[in-house]
């Protein structure tokens, strides 16, 4: 009977097909104890073929927070790739996922730890299903020393002549023993790096951009690596057509991680015949800004062009200027345009909103009992903006109660005022890129909910990453679309994935005359003739779409505490009245916002 029941089963197995059992759950070995223990079930459909991981893009130990590159085939749509810990695991931030390569960061914060070896795989996300083999391991090491990502590669090809034969730029001539080093800010912590655009591929151009990569949640920056490698875009020339200077003379500025980093890059650097002006720790975006002087007879956009393509890794720009979105002419506009119906005196409890603009007039009559928290990031010896500007959005938000004819929308909110802009001579009044970056970091010291920026000018790399950044850690920012009429480029940060690009209307829900157009813009409000708070004490009209962004500041905001960042967009892009063209359009974006009851 024993040997009868021995061919039954023999015979059973012999029955049953080979890519049957092909397809079974099976168990792999793993060079670390922790991962043997667990199974690596294949796709349970022929049509899809079982992700293989066959090794990693370098040898050797990898370091806490460094990128690891994942080789294989049958990658496949984007899951999510983790390190197995015993019975479970540690998700990374994946930057590229092909079907044949991963790149993704390691974690940092003392998660994984030295020396250990740990099991590599593919997982879905939703099911928790290993959808690869995990017998492929990584050797955890001490990290490598801040700044190594930007060893310098072969020599540059394009530089021109004043640079094309630099000194090892190991072997700086230009020691920065005497460059001013300051640290801001307290430190927000993180949870991990991030990718440039908050993991998700756009497009410029496309007219649901903005809404993509809107922040769903909070999050923290202090330690969050930069990403490998800048998004790219060109270098804006530091004169516009009219050879006027939009750039401040001969200063080139780079962001880094820290400030090891940031010395090493000095190092590099100095064979280049650059040297380190000043050096500021931006705690609260987690960044090192230095300041870097060119010499005078050295083109300074080509200049930022081959360090560019000497360093691909390298965030380096010039210190572009901005101005203010505002105009002089003058005539009427109300808020029931956006039936902002409410007018309770506690509109705006426990709100706070971040400003970057000019200095405000505390002192004006519907401020002066308004709760407002002002920090200049200008230096001694700087002369200061006037008021006006900052003055008249402080009362469009926050204006008193009381005040008949300047009652703000969220009178009771609190308003963290950064003040960038100077009087650089009597007729222009600008500011760079260096110190809206410093601006955003303070207001991020302050934990406000959303920033009001109702600046204008090119792209820059640096304002790009210090924005981005921002949205990253849930802090939507909303700013003017210019006025540059319909026929002018896109105006930046409003243009820049992510940021909420505000265009005017006057009180017939016709287009600001002199406003700019482009699929960017999200979302249309008065900003034709608004009566507003000016440096004096008193009022006057205002247009231009810097005074149509804090009605939508004021939308985001006053729905935020009640929805997360994104589902306040959405919000207001279902409830906005449509101008012009069905649905998004160039001119008015979704159409004028729409807020019932704020308050209430």
């Amino acid at each position: 009977m024993r040997i009868l029941s021995r061919y039954i089963i023999l015979i059973f197995c012999l029955l049953i097909p080979f890519e049957t059992i092909a397809e079974k759950p099976f168990l792999l070995a793993s060079s670390s104890s922790r991962g043997a223990a667990l199974s690596s079930p294949v796709n349970a459909s022929n049509a899809k073929p079982r992700a293989v991981i066959t090794g990693f893009g370098s040898t050797g130990c990898v370091s806490h927070g460094a990128l690891l590159t994942v080789l294989g085939r049958n990658f496949g749509s984007l899951k999510g790739l983790s390190l197995v810990t015993g019975s479970s695991h540690i998700p990374l931030k994946i930057t590229v996922w092909q079907n044949s390569k991963i790149i993704a960061y390691l974690p940092t914060g003392g998660i994984m730890k030295t020396g250990t070896q740990y099991p590599v795989g593919i997982r879905d996300i939703q099911t928790g299903v290993w959808l690869s083999n995990i017998n492929k391991t990584i050797l955890t090491c001490q990290p490598t020393p801040a700044g190594s990502r930007f060893t310098s590669p072969a020599a540059p090809t394009t530089l021109d002549a004043k640079i094309a034969s630099p000194p090892d730029p190991i072997a700086s001539s230009h020691p920065d023993n005497n460059v001013e080093e300051t640290v801001s800010g307290v430190g927000r912590g993180t949870s991990g790096p991030e990718d440039f655009n908050g993991g998700v591929n756009v497009t410029e151009g496309s007219a649901l951009i903005t809404q993509t990569v809107l922040p769903v949640s909070s999050g923290l920056l202090m330690n969050r690596q930069l990403p490998s490698k800048p998004p790219e875009i060109s270098v804006a020339s530091p004169v516009d057509a009219s050879g006027n200077a939009v750039a401040e003379p001969d200063e080139l500025l780079v962001i880094s991680s820290n400030m090891d980093e940031a010395r090493q890059l000095a190092q590099q650097l100095g064979g280049y015949g650059l040297s380190a002006k000043k050096r500021k720790a931006l705690k609260n975006l987690g960044l090192v800004i230095t300041t870097y002087r060119v010499p005078a007879d050295v083109d300074l956009q080509q200049t930022a062009v081959n360090i560019r393509q000497a360093y691909p890794a390298m965030w380096a720009d010039i210190n572009h200027r901005y101005t203010l979105q505002s105009s002089s002419r003058t005539t009427q506009a109300a808020k029931n345009l956006i039936n902002w119906k409410s007018a309770d005196a506690q509109c705006g409890k426990g709100l706070r909103i971040g400003l970057i603009d000019t200095a405000i007039n505390t002192e004006h009559p519907a401020l002066k009992s308004q709760s407002i928290i002002s920090h200049s990031v200008l230096t001694h010896g700087i002369s200061r903006a006037k008021k006006s500007h900052g003055t008249a959005i402080a009362t469009i938000l926050i204006g008193s109660h009381n005040s008949e004819t300047l009652s703000g929308l969220l009178p009771a909110a609190k308003l963290y005022s950064a003040s960038v802009f100077r009087q650089r001579d009597k007729h222009n009044i600008d500011t760079t890129a260096e110190w809206i970056v410093s601006g955003i970091d303070w207001l991020l010291s302050q934990n406000v909910q959303v920033i009001n920026m109702s600046v204008g000018g090119p792209r820059n790399l640096l304002v790009d990453v210090a924005i981005q950044r921002t949205i990253q850690s849930g802090v939507p920012v909303i700013a003017a679309a210019g006025n540059g009429g319909s026929t002018a480029t896109a105006v930046y940060p409003a243009a820049q994935p992510g940021v909420i690009a505000v265009t005017a209307v006057d009180s017939d829900l016709e287009l600001y005359s002199e406003a700019n157009e482009g699929t960017y813009i999200d979302y249309a409000a008065p900003g034709v003739d608004i009566w507003a708070g000016n440096e004096k004490g008193t009022g006057k009209f205002v247009s231009g779409t810097s005074f149509s962004v804090p009605y939508v500041t004021a939308a985001i905001v006053s729905i935020i505490d009640n929805a997360g960042p994104k589902e306040a967009y959405i919000q207001l892009q279902n409830k906005a009245k449509d101008l012009g063209d069905k649905g998004k359009d160039k001119q008015f974006g979704w159409g004028i916002v729409q807020v019932k009851d704020a308050c209430q």
